[in-house]
């Protein structure tokens, strides 16, 4: 098994089979809505991936035919527009479906990481898709969820992914009974009226997936679902600036009436055009399959077998996988992901996309552009050296501001001072001491403070024993203490700032298992948790709310990240992080839409919180802290220059591009910690520092940059 499968592939878990089906199982992939996928072996020796149907859906009626219809929808239409069914057993205990390897990201992660592709490449992919569309309709199916996350970019075109909602095109059983299928942002309207889909319901769909691959957004988004079903049953898609033929052509995929939007094989005629004004119309379903492959290979995907390059760590021969450079404009990389997985979208959830070459882009006449052409970027990111403050021997390990922004919370580690560990609160904005809560032996790892900043929690390591602290921040006394969390545990505070979440560990001799508390900060009483079921050595090391507080997300030190439902204590999402270690920072954007996820050695990670698509943030290497502005259109991620010094990135979430880099003058430094004050006007980033001869904590910053 090749280096490229290895580098991501989790190993498989205590309990997982050797085989399934003859086919020998070598790590994990990943893990959907429906199954577990796994990496294995044939008889002969080919890579496959097997999807195996989870024990407690495989007792359901339901899930099972949705799981056999996945089956024979993909074997129906072929292996030119999906993954090829290599093998499948669908009335075993625990069903399973082996396909092929697909080689590629999907478009939702390629637009995520790389931007909105350029008019004569979503030219292409229309023409692609249309075609798969054709083969799909020609076997009397309706997809029904056609997404950008369902749209693998391989090498050979794109390819249609998910068959495990599609239907013939008479099937009315669902419809009839008022049951919407799909994912609304991508539905045509006859379906989120729960009427029944048909083909010219995959069109229109077709045409938000374009809508999206040209502007980086759906054609209908909102901030609702109810907002997206009322722009897609009432008001007119936004295509921002794209204009032409291909804006007509995409216009017309998503007329309201399914009657006035064009077939597939008009789409392919219209797309391919080479007098881009010409307007054919073209009755017969045939479609030149050879030359639109043939297209798409060489113009469209543009991805190879290479490098892993960071841009920001090119000089350790860690981080790279071979010794190429990195091409002018862009980084190329090559990432297996699984098509044909319904339920499941692409294996390896969270394996990054290909960033598409800005030398190779194209306008719609197929003139060269430079990298603004479809991205709209603008100069380079704005570089700031020098801080409104910088807190020496500061609380740096986590920092909060209070609610007036006016006073800034951390915990840390002095070198120079006995006792060394402490709890601070800083002036934020001079940085000058205001008070010091705590000093003593016992290691603070990490701190929050509840809505109106009266009560500050902080987490406590006393050798193997862990306990939480509760502090009245006016009289500065501690009036609660928690005891029998182990050596790591986690804090953070329920947006009303009544519940506070505690990770610990229970000892069980021989491993640990994690579990999450959560306790009234008012009667101080358990009022909930979860075991997180995590054994061995796993640790929650990151937890955060979101904005509503009904969902938790944790992240944990053997790459996983989970989501939490409060209120009834179990786990409805969760993704593993590929080749990266422990999960530093955690933060949920104030719309509660995505979380972002810090860790070593990887770009940041952008979590879908609706989908469970992941995507990265490839401008921000080895970045370990993030941070959503208040008003959440920037994302901060505090991380290691190329040089070993402190550095953050300034992210704009709309654009998807860095606005400003700010750089500190610590040349063995550790990103620690990012806070953005409650007006969004200051940052304040907290960073380790390491002795030059020892490589031992030496104290910590904490940096205070004005931002307007």
């Amino acid at each position: 098994m090749g280096d490229d499968v290895r580098t991501w592939m989790q190993p498989l878990h205590t309990g997982d089979p050797d085989s399934i089906g003859g086919y020998r199982l070598k790590g994990r992939l990943g893990a959907g809505g429906m199954g577990q996928v796994f990496v294995g072996l044939s008889p002969g020796g080919r890579k496959v991936a097997v999807k195996v149907i989870r024990p407690e859906y495989a007792r359901n009626p339901q899930f099972r035919a949705r799981f056999t219809r996945e089956v024979e929808a993909a074997r129906r239409v072929g292996g030119f527009h999906t993954a090829q069914v290599v093998d499948a057993d669908t009335d075993a205990e625990s069903p399973w479906l082996v396909t092929e390897f697909i080689a590629g990201p999907s478009l939702h992660e390629m637009v995520g990481e790389g931007g909105p592709l350029a008019p004569e490449k979503v030219r292409l992919l229309g023409a692609g898709l249309a075609e798969g569309l054709a083969a799909i309709h020609g076997c009397e199916l309706v997809h029904r969820d056609l997404k950008p996350g369902n749209v693998i970019m391989a090498g050979d075109g794109p390819r249609i992914i998910d068959f495990g909602i599609a239907r013939s095109a008479d099937a009315s059983a669902l419809t009839s009974l008022g049951v919407v299928v799909g994912t609304f942002a991508f539905m045509a309207p006859e379906q989120v009226r729960a009427e029944q889909a048909v083909p010219a319901s995959d069109v229109f769909s077709m045409g938000c997936v374009l809508g999206f691959a040209a502007t980086g957004h759906s054609p209908f988004d909102a901030d609702s679902i109810p907002g997206i079903v009322h722009r897609i049953i009432n008001q007119l898609p936004e295509l921002g600036d794209l204009d032409g033929d291909l804006r007509e052509v995409i216009a017309a995929c998503l007329a309201k009436d399914p009657a006035e939007r064009p077939s597939v094989a008009e789409v392919v005629a219209r797309l391919t055009a080479r007098d881009l004004g010409a307007r054919p119309r073209v009755d017969q379903p045939g479609v030149d399959h050879e030359a639109t492959a043939a297209a798409l290979a060489v113009t469209l995907t543009q991805t190879a077998p290479g490098p892993v390059v960071s841009p920001e760590r090119v000089e350790n021969p860690e981080h790279v996988e071979s010794p190429a450079a990195p091409q002018a404009g862009g980084l190329q990389r090559r990432t297996l992901l699984l098509a044909a997985l319904g339920g499941v979208g692409v294996a390896g959830a969270g394996v990054g996309a290909a960033l598409w070459p800005e030398s190779n882009r194209k306008d719609a006449g197929g003139t060269a552009t430079s990298a603004t052409s479809s991205r709209k970027a603008s100069a380079s990111p704005a570089v700031l050296s020098h801080p409104r403050a910088t807190i020496k021997s500061a609380g740096a390990w986590s920092l909060t501001f209070s609610p007036d922004g006016k006073t800034l919370a951390g915990i840390g580690y002095d070198e120079s001072s006995s006792p060394k560990n402490f709890i601070r609160l800083s002036d934020a904005v001079t940085g000058r001491t205001i008070a010091t809560l705590a000093k003593g032996d016992l290691d603070y790892t990490s701190l929050a403070l509840n809505k109106d900043g009266g009560i500050l929690a902080a987490s406590v390591k006393d050798g193997e024993k862990g306990q939480v602290q509760l502090w009245d921040v006016a009289t500065r006394r501690v009036t609660a203490v928690f005891d029998g969390y182990g050596e790591d545990c986690t804090v953070s505070f329920s947006p009303d700032g009544k519940t506070l979440a505690i990770s610990g560990q229970k000892d069980l001799a021989d491993h640990y298992r994690v579990f999450i508390q959560l306790r009234d900060v008012t009667t101080h009483r358990v009022t909930g948790g979860f075991d997180t079921g995590e054994a061995g050595d796993s640790t929650a090391t990151a937890m955060a709310f979101s904005p509503d507080g009904k969902y938790l997300a944790t992240g944990s030190s053997d790459k996983k990240v989970s989501l939490w439902n409060v209120a009834e204590g179990r786990e409805v999402l969760a993704t593993i992080l590929p080749r990266a270690g422990t999960s530093n920072g955690i933060a949920f954007s104030p719309d509660g839409k995505n979380v972002a996820v810090g860790s070593a050695f990887i770009a940041p990670t952008l979590w879908d919180t609706s989908t469970g698509d992941t995507s990265r943030v490839e401008a921000a290497y080895d970045a370990k802290a993030v941070a959503f502005s208040p008003d959440g259109k920037t994302l901060a991620l505090g991380g290691l220059a190329k040089n070993g010094g402190d550095i953050v990135w300034l992210w704009d979430v709309g654009r998807r591009r860095v606005t400003a880099t700010m750089r500190g003058d610590a040349e063995e430094s550790g990103p620690a910690s990012l806070a953005f004050s409650p007006d969004g006007k200051t940052l304040a980033f907290g960073v380790k520092l390491y002795s030059d001869s020892s490589g031992e904590d030496a104290g910590s910053v904490v940096r205070l940059w004005k931002l307007s």
